[in-house]
């Protein structure tokens, strides 16, 4: 169904959009139907047991009603729990930090949501939490950024040839040669993006927050380039320490959940995956911090920082447990190239038969790919 057909239905994500919540409402019945009743096959009887709902953070707080969302800082911005930009501040990642006393205290809804029926008390625990968006998409980006942006503005990246000039735009074009060439050679990747700007880079004067919005398989290069530059040899600053800890710890969650098993990870993978977080959590803050008090504009505390803090809760909360979820079972980028191929797929056929095409089309791709005829 294209979203052009029902998106004039949206009335918020709290109060819902009845033909999403009538589909929801749908498969909530059958989901309750599969684990109760079972699936009967020639092969017995199959009880299927729905864990999460995964998606980006408009789509879970559109089908759970959310009214605690991404949106609502500085009032209360978490469908896990209670956290807000005054009183329970989500931009603290210590350990007794008051918004984990509030973590499932309360549903994060007014309006009942369909899929409520498949959790335990309609808790927010169903949502599962995606280091794609959370990361890739999210903070990381953010992080980076804000660290290409902060290292230009402590004079790095001058253009060695005088005609360029030591402006901010020449250095910012210094500094995407830089990454491209280490990509290229070292990495042996092509990056999505191609070249860096003020305007891409979201950094247009001293009281604007850097930030971008680059497809996310460009953060890992962009991570794996900023690690290389900071172990060059630099004059040492507060700065300069805080960014190369944060990267290494990013760097470090992202390798280790990468690398575990797909779905559940061992006890020594989550230590190091909670240690890695810690890292890049604390010296995220300190850095946001200090460029406060010197009164600059970087690293941005968004709700995104805060997501984050709850995967390392939850991990360190399953470190007594044999078994712990990998954080990047739940991750959507491959739904997300899926929902891309299929948007592709749907844009040749006719408005009114594209449902039904679309679904024919991508079955005889899947069959051509499945032959090794694509």
């Amino acid at each position: 169904m294209g979203h052009e057909s029902y998106r004039h239905l949206n009335v918020g994500f709290e109060c819902g959009n009845k033909v999403v919540d009538s589909l929801m409402e749908a498969f909530t019945a059958e989901a309750i139907s599969a684990m109760e009743t079972g699936i009967t096959t020639k092969h017995g009887t199959f009880y299927l047991c729905f864990v999460c709902v995964e998606g980006d953070l408009p789509a879970q707080a559109k089908v759970f009603h959310c009214k605690r969302n991404f949106q609502c800082v500085p009032n209360a911005m978490c469908p896990w729990c209670s956290a807000d930009g005054t009183e329970i501040p989500f931009t603290d990642v210590r350990a007794g930090a008051s918004w984990k006393s509030t973590v499932g205290r309360d549903v994060p809804w007014t309006n009942r949501p369909a899929l409520a029926d498949l959790t335990r008390k309609g808790d927010a625990n169903f949502l599962a939490k995606d280091i794609f968006h959370v990361v890739n998409l999210g903070v990381g980006r953010t992080f980076l950024s804000s660290a290409i942006c902060l290292l230009i503005h402590m004079g790095h990246f001058i253009p060695t040839d005088p005609a360029f000039g030591r402006g901010i735009a020449a250095r910012i074009s210094d500094a995407y040669k830089d990454f491209k060439q280490f990509t290229q050679k070292i990495l042996q990747k092509t990056p999505n993006v191609k070249h860096w700007s003020r305007e891409n880079l979201h950094w247009m004067g001293p009281q604007s927050m850097p930030d971008n919005s680059f497809k996310a398989s460009d953060t890992p290069l962009m991570l794996a380039w900023l690690l290389d530059y900071m172990g060059r040899p630099l004059q040492p600053c507060n700065y300069l320490m805080n960014m190369l800890a944060c990267a290494q710890g990013l760097d470090d969650f992202m390798r280790t959940c990468a690398k575990a098993d797909r779905v559940f990870m061992t006890q020594q993978e989550a230590q190091l995956a909670v240690r890695a977080l810690d890292k890049f959590l604390i010296h995220y803050v300190k850095l946001a911090a200090a460029a406060n008090n010197d009164g600059l504009v970087f690293f941005n505390l968004t709700p995104k920082l805060h997501y984050l803090d709850h995967v390392r809760m939850e991990l360190r909360g399953q470190l007594k447990h044999q078994r712990i979820f990998n954080p990047m079972a739940f991750s959507t980028a491959m739904a997300e190239d899926h929902v891309g191929r299929a948007s592709v797929i749907s844009r040749t056929p006719h408005q009114l038969a594209m449902p039904l095409r679309t679904a024919q089309k991508w079955l005889i791709e899947t069959r051509l790919r499945w032959r090794g005829d694509r």
